[in-house]
């Protein structure tokens, strides 16, 4: 567990890594102690090897910026199955750097683009779950004679797995292993990342109030599952009235979210605020979704239709693309947590799904202009933000699929190319 000379022998510049990583990543997830802590845990060798080496291979995505690009190849780990062979034989014995490097682990970017993040995502999350029960992490430490900053570190840890837990169930479509009777951490304040000495950088106050704005999210879209998500929601034979008064509070809530956090909602010029953004119009899609989706009387109010779809393009056209439009001349540096990709997904099977309910053929070619809208700015991102390529192959796919159109590569789309699916019979 502790043996790192391989890890060592495979990471040159390793107090530069560390750098890069407590410049560029930390900032997007800050799971990890403060620097001048981590780097007295490596002189101690009492860090685990698979911590370290997750530790240099996430600083080296950001090696571009360090000088000694220019006289060093860019490091990297060749066998990541390694990595997970060492999570798997530490999840024996666990302690807090285990959970650490679980987390880590999932958000390395993906070799290729065509699964969600990596093989074996979900069953890693249900691992850490499970781990983080172990060690008690899902119980409040603020009363129990641990030094303040293991407290601390505990609690930013139980909101991290809960986020991670709530995002990936959404994402994927499975259900959450976190219920609201198996855990009791209050929510995060910034005093959770403060310094030994209990004070708070200037520099750490933005992306410390982005993780606690995103654990907050985390706890609303725990209740969007549940009541429109889980197995037992009943979901497909649920009434549109049902599903709308189930949805008010939970949009009213997002609602005071929103107001809460009304400054690092106005801001897209880092990798952590932009995050937050993406997850909260990701999660009001969903909601919107859901009530869209719902079951309708016999017989079918137009209006009531067209307003459903109307609530879903006017959020995601006002809100969505002028993000997705900054970004393509907003140079914006550090990590992009996996759930971008879930966000955007799952934006683009709603858009979908409001495309082939059409009534109409103005409804059919306004909601297929908003697809298409949503399809360039994916598109104009790549190369740039790894995070769109797996939403954007996913809408090629079910494009292809639904209409028969050459639509795979990343060449642009016609809209000609887009009518009435192709099986669909002309009345």
């Amino acid at each position: 567990m502790y043996s790192t000379e391989e890890i060592d022998s495979s990471f040159h510049h390793q107090e530069e890594l560390i750098r890069l990583y407590y410049t560029y990543t930390h900032p997007s997830y800050p799971i990890l102690d403060p620097i001048d802590i981590f780097m007295a845990k490596r002189a101690a060798k009492c860090l685990p090897a698979s911590l370290l080496a997750l530790v240099y291979l996430h600083g080296s995505y950001f090696s571009h910026k360090s000088p000694l690009s220019q006289t060093e190849p860019r490091p990297s780990l060749k066998n990541l199955d390694d990595i997970f062979n060492r999570l798997t034989h530490e999840s024996h014995t666990p302690n807090i750097a285990v959970v650490q490097a679980i987390l880590l682990f999932l958000h390395i970017r993906p070799r290729w683009v065509r699964a969600p993040n990596h093989p074996g995502t979900w069953a890693l999350s249900c691992m850490l779950v499970g781990i983080a029960q172990d060690i008690g992490l899902n119980l409040d430490p603020l009363s129990w004679t641990l030094c303040p900053s293991e407290r601390r570190l505990r609690r930013v840890l139980w909101w991290a797995i809960f986020t991670h837990d709530k995002f990936i169930s959404h994402w994927l479509g499975r259900p959450s292993h976190i219920t609201s009777q198996s855990w009791n951490v209050a929510l995060l304040q910034l005093d959770d990342f403060s310094d030994p000495d209990g004070r708070l950088s200037v520099e750490s106050f933005a992306w410390a109030n982005a993780f606690i704005a995103l654990t907050a999210l985390s706890v609303i879209l725990s209740d969007v599952l549940d009541n429109f998500y889980s197995i037992c929601s009943n979901f497909d034979r649920m009434l549109v009235d049902e599903a709308i008064e189930r949805a008010r509070p939970l949009l009213q809530r997002i609602e005071s979210w929103k107001r809460q956090y009304h400054a690092l909602i106005s801001t897209s010029e880092t990798s952590y605020t932009i995050t937050v953004q993406l997850a909260m119009l990701g999660l009001i899609t969903s909601i919107h979704r859901a009530i869209f989706a719902a079951r309708r009387s016999e017989h079918l109010d137009p209006e009531l239709e067209s307003d459903l779809a109307d609530s879903i393009a006017n959020h995601v056209q006002s809100d969505l693309m002028p993000l997705l439009e900054a970004l393509e001349t907003t140079p914006v540096t550090g990590l992009w947590l996996s759930y971008n990709k879930g966000s955007l997904t799952l934006i683009g099977g709603c858009l979908i799904a409001m495309l082939l309910a059409s009534i109409t053929d103005d409804d059919f070619v306004s909601r297929r202009d908003l697809l298409m809208t949503f399809r360039d700015r994916l598109e104009a991102l790549v190369g740039k933000h790894e995070f769109v390529e797996l939403p954007l192959r996913r809408l090629h796919l079910i494009l292809e699929e639904l209409f028969g159109a050459d639509v795979g590569s990343l060449g642009r789309l016609s809209e000609d190319c887009l009518e009435f699916p192709r099986w669909r019979v002309e009345e």
